[in-house]
C-alpha cells in the first residue's frame, strides 16, 4: 500500500520553463519603455525593475505583492515616469509570457504515469490575479492531469505560509504526512510544507547555478530533471 497519496506541484520553473521566458519578456518591455521615454535606457529600466521585483518577492505574504501591476507602478515612480497606463503594461507582459511558455520536456509523460498512483494538484503563487495563472495552465494543457488547481489567491497568502498547504490537505482528504511537495524554490515551495511534515522534493531543473548548490536541511530529496521523479518515487514509495 503506498505511503503517500497526494503530490503537490508548483508550476513556474517546476513543470513550466519560466526563467528564460520571463527574462525575454522583461527585455522586450524595457525596449518598449525606451521607445516611449528615450531618456531611460533599457538597461536602466531593467535595473530598477529588478530591484523592485526582488523587494516584492521578499515581502511575499500578500498575493498582490507578486502581481506585475505594483512592480510597474513602483518602477515608473522611481524613474520619474508619470501618467503611464499600468494595465496596458500588465496586459502586454502576460500576453507575451503566454506566447512563450512551455513545459519542461517529458512533463506530460511524468504526470500521466504519476496519476495512476497518486492524486495530483498544482499549488502556485499568484500572478496578482488567479485568471492569469489559469490561462497559462490552460494553454499548457495541464488541467487534465490534475485533480485540482490552487493558487495563493485561494489561500489569500503566498507560499511559504502554511495556510495553503493545510487547506489543500484538508480539501483533498489526506494527512500532511501523506503529501509530497515538488517545487523549484526551496524556501517558498518547501519551508512551509516541511513544517507540516510533508515530504519535500526539490526540482532543480530550472534553478540558476548560483542557487542550485545550496543546502537546506528540510529538503528530503533533489532531482535535476522532472523525468527523474517517477523513478525516485518508486524507491521512496514502492
Amino acid at each position: 500500500m503506498p505511503k503517500y497519496k497526494l503530490i503537490i506541484f508548483d508550476l513556474d520553473n517546476t513543470l513550466e520553463e519560466w526563467i528564460p521566458e520571463e527574462k525575454t519578456v522583461e527585455e522586450e518591455i524595457s525596449h518598449m519603455i525606451n521607445k516611449r521615454h528615450p531618456e531611460i535606457s533599457p538597461e536602466e529600466f531593467q535595473k530598477v525593475f529588478d530591484k523592485v521585483k526582488m523587494a516584492h518577492v521578499r515581502i511575499r505574504q500578500e498575493p498582490y505583492n507578486l502581481g506585475r501591476a505594483p512592480w510597474f507602478e513602483e518602477t515608473f515612480r522611481q524613474l520619474g515616469i508619470e501618467n503611464e497606463h499600468i494595465p496596458f503594461y500588465v496586459k502586454t507582459y502576460w500576453e507575451k509570457i503566454l506566447s512563450l511558455v512551455r513545459l519542461f520536456h517529458g512533463t506530460e509523460e511524468v504526470l500521466t504515469e504519476l496519476r495512476k498512483k497518486y492524486k495530483l494538484v498544482i499549488f502556485s503563487d499568484s500572478d496578482g490575479n488567479r485568471n492569469i495563472k489559469m490561462e497559462r495552465i490552460e494553454k499548457l494543457g495541464l488541467k487534465k492531469y490534475f485533480d485540482k488547481i490552487y493558487t495563493s489567491d485561494d489561500a489569500r497568502v503566498n507560499k511559504p505560509h502554511r495556510v495553503g498547504f493545510k487547506m489543500i490537505a484538508h480539501e483533498m482528504g489526506v494527512r500532511y504526512e501523506e503529501c509530497i511537495m515538488v517545487g523549484d524554490n526551496p524556501i517558498a515551495d518547501h519551508k512551509g510544507s516541511s513544517m507540516l511534515g510533508m515530504l519535500n522534493i526539490w526540482q532543480k531543473q530550472g534553478v540558476p547555478d548560483e542557487h542550485s548548490n545550496k543546502h537546506y536541511d528540510y529538503i528530503d530529496h533533489e532531482i535535476n530533471d522532472i523525468k527523474e521523479l517517477p523513478s525516485l518515487l518508486e524507491k521512496i514509495d514502492p
